[in-house]
């Protein structure tokens, strides 16, 4: 008779538009978790689905909760209406499901965090170009200060005592994995042979490149800085020149030299008001009581 390991796992599923291969996928789960773990529950997000996964969900033959989302979220804030209502010892967060997703990693996984990993993430073998792109920028920002490089992961378990810690930094997460390497916990990475297939929107993926890098790096910062040091730079230049034009040269009175402050002056202008409305918006999001609305929170039953 196989021994189940006593520790609470919560598994935490965020759906989309899934209503032809959810089924199938989550009762694979389900017979997952049924075969390592005493006790266990899953955490089904329905991100706002428009094709019948709400139905589908509700037909599943196996006992879950199911939170549904009143408008649609991204990936992130999905994945926070169900980690809050997780009461496991570890929790398994998945924040796309497809029907070739694959849970047979699940045990290695448990077993680095029985090892003393408080994060361990499931990599893709291949991701998308923009996304290795990025994480490229970003382990460059944060190069020496992190004993694991950022990547993209299909799966994260997280132990309670890991999620406990990244609560304590008191601010919305923006990015799950950074936030989770950034507590300084021990972390485990295990590569799969499988792909990343994200369903993000160009919206999305922009949204979340450009918040992680201005709340997790002084990426943004320092460009901001730079570029007001090159165009401060640029004015200086265009006094001295207006000068010469006015003493030397004696050109017409004024016009190029107020033509070219001008030019410079408001290229400066619009550059960093760019940068300081994206941080008031980060600012104002912060400031949010929660990150994500939910329309309902249903338990089902196997009949």
């Amino acid at each position: 008779m196989k021994v189940l390991e006593e520790s609470y796992i919560s598994a935490v599923v965020v759906v989309r538009d899934g209503a032809r291969f959810v089924k199938p996928v989550l009762e694979s789960l389900d017979g997952a978790l049924s075969g390592m773990f005493a006790n266990y529950e899953i955490i089904i997000v329905d991100n706002f689905s428009g094709d019948g996964t709400a139905e589908a969900l509700r037909s599943l033959e196996m006992p879950a909760t199911i939170v549904t989302l009143a408008r649609w979220h991204g990936a992130q804030d999905a994945l926070t209406a169900g980690v809050e209502l997780a009461i496991g010892d570890y929790i398994l967060e998945i924040p796309f499901v497809s029907a070739d997703t694959d849970f047979s990693r699940i045990g290695e996984m448990y077993g680095a965090c029985q090892s003393g990993a408080d994060f361990v993430f499931l990599a893709p073998a291949k991701t998308a170009l923009a996304s290795r792109l990025f994480y490229r920028l970003l382990n460059y920002s944060y190069r020496g200060q992190t004993a694991l490089r950022f990547a993209s992961s299909l799966m994260t378990l997280s132990s309670r005592r890991g999620l406990n810690k990244t609560a304590e930094s008191g601010t919305r997460m923006v990015n799950r994995n950074v936030a989770y390497m950034l507590t300084g916990l021990a972390c485990a990475s295990i590569m799969s042979s499988a792909a990343m297939k994200s369903r993000r929107s160009f919206r999305e993926n922009f949204g979340l490149i450009t918040d992680t890098l201005i709340f997790h790096t002084d990426l943004i910062s320092g460009f901001a800085f730079r570029t007001a040091l090159f165009f401060f730079g640029v004015c200086a230049l265009a006094i001295v020149y207006s000068l010469v034009l006015f003493f030397v040269i004696n050109t017409a009175p004024g016009w190029a030299s107020t033509f070219i402050l001008i030019a410079v002056g408001f290229g400066a202008l619009f550059s960093l008001l760019a940068v300081i409305c994206k941080y008031l918006s980060g600012l104002i999001k912060l400031q949010a009581p929660k990150s994500y609305v939910s329309g309902s929170v249903e338990k089902i039953k196997p009949k």
